[in-house]
């Protein structure tokens, strides 16, 4: 399993705090219900590992990560238990080294310039920022992404919680960490509810869906522009030749040609397209892959397979 891909193409990892085991189950199938498979466990102490060791053994659908391990020794004793990979507040090279001759995945949470730097050298492409980090606000993640532009970050939500969104539409911005509330007392149905839907919204502003553009098919463009003359006439609609196509403000792409969809297409605003595949793959949907579109080598638009009323539905990163 590549872990990495699976926390990028979900683009949340929940943590949870250290809680008594006997609830390790309950809490792994309120994750479950939200579609997210992939949750990291702080290991500041042995409730942590047993959690680790509970879920491995009876919800092994779950992948499940390590974190607040600084020592290789620690790393052994989590992998053991069932880690598939880990988290360290810190960079530390002696740990960096053992995950790497023992294949396991380990996302180092920096702190500074110096240890982002050395990170990058050591050809680790994806990091996260610790918490007490001066990187670890909106400001400071902007000034990483610029100082750092192939590298991919995991900043921890914390005080960022109204900037989720803004977060997950930047493109280095790999995955956000967000803390779940549960107590070691109170993992009532309420509890494991707030948890699926705090995992539910999160995934939601992850992927962005959203309504971009209604596509109108014309056989030739000379009846294109006749229907962008009639919008424009009737609605004073600004009107933009982009050359296959015409857009009547920025709600209505008025084709030159027949494209897919019997009634036309509905174009689907996404935060995310690689999250929204995977999304799809998830769901069983399949898309049409050879009518992907890109962008300076980057895909920003594929269909689906199965129309939606008629229309053909494709998937769009703007």
């Amino acid at each position: 399993m590549d872990v990495l891909r699976l926390i990028g193409d979900f683009g949340i990892l929940p943590v949870i705090e250290p809680i008594n085991s006997k609830n390790a189950i309950p809490v792994s199938r309120a994750l479950l219900k939200s579609r997210i498979n992939v949750v990291e466990i702080t290991c500041n102490s042995s409730k942590g590992i047993d959690f680790i060791r509970t879920v491995s053994a009876g919800c092994p659908d779950i992948c499940l990560g390590a974190g607040g391990i600084y020592t290789p020794e620690q790393a052994k004793s989590a992998v053991a238990a069932g880690a598939g990979f880990i988290l360290s507040p810190g960079f530390n090279r002696e740990l960096i080294d053992w995950c790497h001759e023992e294949n396991i995945s380990l996302i180092p949470c920096c702190t500074n310039s110096y240890e982002f730097e050395e990170a990058e050298n050591l050809g680790l492409s994806v990091v996260g920022i610790a918490g007490e980090s001066n990187y670890a606000d909106l400001s400071g993640v902007k000034m990483l992404v610029d100082t750092f532009p192939n590298m991919k970050f995991i900043p921890a939500l914390g005080s960022m919680d109204d900037n989720l969104d803004e977060l997950l539409k930047n493109p280095n911005i790999y995955a956000v960490r967000i803390s779940l509330p549960c107590s070691e007392m109170d993992i009532s149905e309420s509890s494991l509810s707030t948890i699926t839907a705090r995992c539910n919204e999160a995934r939601r502003k992850a992927l962005g869906y959203s309504f971009a553009h209604l596509g109108i098919n014309c056989p030739e463009p000379e009846m294109s522009s006749k229907v962008c003359e009639s919008f424009s006439k009737t609605f004073d609609f600004s009107v933009r030749d982009l050359g296959n196509s015409n857009f009547v403000s920025a709600n209505f792409e008025v084709m030159k040609k027949t494209f897919p969809g019997e009634h036309g297409h509905i174009a689907i605003r996404t935060a995310n397209i690689r999250r929204a595949i995977a999304d799809m793959d998830a769901k069983g949907i399949e898309l049409d892959m050879e009518t992907a579109g890109y962008r300076n080598g980057a895909m920003i638009s594929v269909y689906l397979k199965e129309s939606i009323g008629g229309f053909a539905i494709h998937l769009l990163q703007i």
